[in-house]
């Protein structure tokens, strides 16, 4: 039953007579300089604008995103920022004293 199915390379591909006659009689003519220039021009300008476009899309996904953000208002953020200052002396005074405390014991060892 499998050998049914197969089939062989040339039955795939079209015949290459098909392909020689294919060819379109209204062929354009060469090119001129000016008509090149302009193909050079929007061939670079594809090129930054296809370099660039995962940054632009970077700098719109951030600006979507930044939209979504519930900012705090100031009481909040003035609240939030004593908390902070607070919690960073005291840990300061701790550490502080720990250190000096580690230090006078290693005086007096000494």
């Amino acid at each position: 039953m499998s050998a049914q199915r197969r089939t062989t390379v040339k039955e795939k591909s079209p015949a290459p007579s098909a392909a020689k006659t294919a060819v379109p009689s209204n062929r354009p003519k060469e090119k001129t300089a000016a008509d090149r220039g302009k193909a050079v021009a929007e061939t670079r300008q594809s090129i930054i604008s296809a370099r660039t476009q995962s940054v632009r899309q970077l700098f719109r996904d951030s600006w979507s995103e930044m939209k979504k953000v519930n900012w705090p208002d100031q009481q909040t953020t003035r609240n939030l920022t004593v908390v902070v200052i607070g919690i960073s002396v005291v840990l300061g005074l701790l550490l502080g004293g720990i250190d000096f405390l580690l230090q006078k014991l290693f005086e007096l060892m000494s």
